[in-house]
């Protein structure tokens, strides 16, 4: 009766670490998910603003290079 009784609580104790084991594998995968979603996000959005900067960025040096030598200095 003892070991029956041990035996149970024994399940009991391997079944709470599993269902606890199972809880933060959940969390985890959320997390990494909110991170690709994230990721997707910068990569919708930023990198066409960054280029869109790298374009103005050539086209402020063309004008600077084409400028007067008197005004480019300013």
């Amino acid at each position: 009766m003892k070991d029956c009784k041990k035996q149970q609580a024994q399940a009991a104790e391997a079944s709470a670490q599993v269902a606890a084991t199972a809880e933060r594998l959940e969390a985890a995968l959320n997390a990494q998910r909110d991170r690709a979603a994230r990721n997707e996000l910068v990569q919708r959005t930023l990198v066409p603003l960054q280029q869109e900067v790298d374009k103005i960025s050539m086209l402020l040096l063309g004008m600077q290079d084409a400028a007067p030598v008197g005004l480019s200095q300013k």
